[in-house]
């Protein structure tokens, strides 16, 4: 690893949960039959399930937090940040 980062060997090196992740685990999403929404700067709807689901029109599919689970998103982006919306 260090030859591919350019860091030095040996150098700690640690990874986080991205953050949509960690507000639906947060928010108790830990079970195929719940989901949640999520808005502020883009409006979120997620929920997990228990094998990744591939398909050009998804917005997003990532690994969970939970083993054996999956995080199916979709999402837009809050209507404030539209072009040609005026506030």
């Amino acid at each position: 690893m260090a030859r591919l980062t350019g860091l030095c060997a040996g150098t700690p090196v640690s990874g986080g949960v991205f953050d949509i992740s960690a507000s639906s685990i947060a928010s108790g999403i830990n079970s195929l039959d719940k989901m949640a929404i999520v808005t502020g700067t883009w409006s979120i709807n997620e929920y997990v399930t228990d094998h990744p689901v591939i398909d050009k029109d998804l917005f997003m599919t990532s690994i969970y937090p939970i083993e054996g689970k999956w995080l199916i998103t979709e999402a837009s982006p809050h209507l404030r940040e539209q072009p040609g919306v005026v506030y």
